[in-house]
């Protein structure tokens, strides 16, 4: 999979630009606030119809404009070409695959496999749990398709079960839903744990090769690992009564980064961080891909930012290994070095302009 042609109007500074992406590697240089990371956020927004740099659709439109649109051409391992577009107003969603408009951004989602590091990736080790777990389930879904129905059903199982709660129907009736719901959250946790034992060691890979350090990653699955949800959903039913909400569940599930005895966020550098959130994207990448025919597309923002020489290249060098189709920025061209690396495509963006560049090698 890749996007062989995209076509951004109305995307903040980005009026009107229209380019045929390489589909292996594509260098953006250019100046802050030139529009390098706008093209990155253009690309997020035909993958998943939302930015990743705010959840207020309104900033990302361009000034007095009403309509913000992304047109991307998809090349799939068969040959075939699929036309997708996104077009976004304040209040009003777009989306079109093959000339059809959909309605489930699911099939969007899975037709676009799409990951994003930059300057606040190391900030998913602050973050609250729920950052952690939207990380985790990307994975998942991107690996069972099923995934997504299967977390959608227990999802509305909550929101059932909270309301009945606040209702206060009795525990006769709750355990309608609570059967359900701990058969969906079962198999949740089961899905995730089958997918984080083939994820560790990838990401334990990369993780030595980017910073050399080892760090292990916990997952907690929401209750009593020596329970089952419901034993524990009856069990807490006055607490959860009493709070007005279902306390345990998948739904509050996180994933914890030690090295040793010692939480990670408390024991690495600023640039160690983001080489850890970096291994463990590019470890799902690369999972991903050894499950699926589609391949990820990488939207690397602004690499060189807290990165020594070294860091950046053995970074580059990971990144280089038919990781994807990968975007990637920079302030200037000589900061990114794919040693090894024949070809790629290299663009001057400039006042919201994109232009191709020659490679120098």
């Amino acid at each position: 999979m890749a996007i062989t042609q995209l076509k951004i109007k109305h995307v903040r500074n980005l009026n009107n630009v229209a380019l045929r992406p390489d589909p292996a590697i594509n260098l953006f240089v250019g100046e802050n606030a030139s529009g390098k990371t706008s093209l990155l956020e253009a690309i997020h927004l035909l993958a998943l119809s939302r930015s990743f740099r705010t959840q207020h659709i309104k900033h990302v439109i361009q000034h007095e404009k009403e309509q913000l649109t992304v047109f991307g051409q998809i090349s799939h391992s068969a040959g075939v070409e699929i036309p997708v577009g996104v077009a976004r107003q304040k209040d009003k969603l777009i989306v079109q695959i093959g000339g059809k408009r959909i309605q489930g951004l699911n099939q969007l989602a899975e037709m676009i496999p799409i990951q994003v590091i930059n300057n606040d990736s190391h900030k998913i080790l602050e973050s609250g749990p729920q950052y952690r777990r939207r990380l985790l389930d990307w994975g998942v879904f991107h690996v069972e398709h099923h995934y997504f129905g299967v977390w959608q059903r227990y999802i509305q199982g909550v929101r059932q079960r909270n309301s009945a709660l606040k209702s206060r129907k009795g525990i006769k009736e709750l355990k309608i839903w609570d059967r359900s719901l701990s058969d969906l959250g079962e198999q949740i946790d089961q899905l995730r744990t089958n997918y984080l034992s083939g994820l560790r060691p990838l990401f334990t890979e990369k993780l030595e090769k980017l910073a050399g350090i080892n760090v292990d990653i916990r997952y907690r699955r929401g209750w009593d690992k020596d329970q089952s949800l419901g034993e524990v959903l009856e069990r807490t039913f006055l607490r959860d009564s009493e709070k007005g909400f279902t306390q345990f569940g998948p739904h509050r599930a996180d994933l914890q980064f030690y090295c040793g005895s010692v939480p990670a966020l408390e024991k690495l550098s600023r640039g160690q961080q983001k080489m850890l959130v970096s291994a463990l994207r590019l470890a799902q990448v690369e999972y991903q891909q050894l499950n699926s025919p589609r391949r990820c597309v990488i939207l690397v923002d602004d690499l060189p930012a807290e990165l020594d020489h070294y860091h950046r290249q053995a970074f580059l060098k990971l990144l280089s290994k038919d990781m994807g189709q990968i975007f990637i920025t920079a302030t200037e061209a000589n900061l990114i070095q794919f040693e090894g690396l024949p070809d790629y495509k290299m663009f001057h963006v400039e006042h919201g302009e994109v232009r191709p560049a020659v490679v120098e090698h």
